[in-house]
């Protein structure tokens, strides 16, 4: 979400842009949502596509995130009442590839991402489209190339019961 332009072409990110996307207003002491009036921020720039945001870029921004920010970096969901966040054991939806203690390791975290998209894909899309081969086959065609560049370890089991405790993991929108 940072702006680019040819004086900083990785970008840069502010609070006030930041709270222009996702309209808030207000001091830090007092922050007040705006439902409806998310934006774009004024003189906004695309990234160029000479310096694009890739897989390894998202990794590192990542790697970043949870060394700082471990506590954000968590797989889990909320039970059904306000602060209600359980976390869930990634060992036990992954087989044992992807655990609390290797998932800040290398690629990992981006793997996993990667990984429990391109898993999930086929049940999100229950309901909603009738064929879902076709969608499965352009993600896999998108996402094992990044996945194999990455080096990352073979995911060959994800359990999706896993988060049967969380109540919106049965959500289902009517199309």
């Amino acid at each position: 979400m940072s702006n680019h332009s040819a004086e900083r072409p990785n970008g840069f990110l502010t609070r006030e842009v930041l709270k222009d996307f996702f309209a808030i207003s207000g001091p830090d002491n007092g922050l007040v949502w705006n439902p409806g009036k998310e934006r774009i921020p004024d003189n906004w720039y695309r990234r160029p596509s000479s310096n694009p945001y890739d897989a390894a870029r998202a990794g590192a921004d990542v790697a970043i995130l949870a060394t700082r920010y471990p506590s954000v970096v968590r797989v889990g969901g909320n039970t059904g009442t306000v602060n209600s966040f359980v976390g869930a054991n990634l060992g036990d939806i992954t087989g044992g590839v992807y655990n609390a203690q290797n998932l800040l390791e290398g690629n990992n975290a981006l793997c996993f991402a990667f990984q429990a998209a391109q898993q999930g894909i086929p049940d999100a899309l229950r309901g909603i489209v009738s064929i879902i081969g076709p969608i499965v086959n352009l993600a896999n065609s998108l996402i094992n190339p990044v996945t194999n560049a990455l080096n990352c370890p073979a995911l060959t089991t994800f359990n999706q019961s896993a988060f049967n405790q969380y109540p919106g993991a049965n959500y289902r929108p009517n199309p």
